[in-house]
């Protein structure tokens, strides 16, 4: 051997090549599916001081508070009987990204149907809360969701009267 330490059955890389190898690698590895990082989130809604059965809880971006990408995100869950709801971004329940966010809450059921009726029952759809939570501009529900998740306070709203 002249000194090289080359093994003969490697190829010799230039050092523009190996650096823009090893940059493509560090780029395309470790960073998972390039979706923006979720917590598990989950909170409840009151209205009256009693629980929404199938309110549809959304979030929205407050201006500049989140992670690159998360701003066309919109976190949502559905409320149970107990008005339990968990939020989900991706899938179902995956959660939320931390940052500040404003909420939206409708309360949809069909026109003249009792409290609990099913809201998937008609065409003809009310929401309960007469529209008072539905715009992310107007609505007072505003919630900072920490780094690893956890529970929301409750939202406790008031009805359309």
């Amino acid at each position: 051997m002249s000194g090289s330490t080359r093994m003969p059955w490697m190829p010799s890389i230039s050092p523009p090549v190996l650096l823009l190898a090893s940059f493509i690698m560090t780029a395309t590895s470790g960073c998972g599916d390039g979706r923006v990082l979720t917590a598990p989130v989950s909170g409840r809604v009151l209205v009256d001081g009693k629980p929404a059965a199938g309110a549809v809880v959304v979030l929205h971006p407050a201006e500049g508070t989140l992670a690159a990408g998360a701003e066309k995100l919109r976190p949502m869950g559905r409320s149970d009987d107990t008005g339990e709801f968990v939020l989900g971004t991706w899938e179902s329940s995956d959660g939320a990204p931390a940052g500040t966010w404003k909420a939206t809450v409708e309360w949809y059921a069909a026109e003249g149907a009792t409290a609990n009726a099913d809201p998937e029952s008609s065409d003809a759809q009310v929401d309960r809360l007469g529209g008072a939570y539905a715009d992310p501009d107007t609505s007072p529900l505003s919630l900072n969701i920490p780094a690893g998740g956890g529970a929301l306070p409750p939202f406790e709203l008031q009805s359309k009267r």
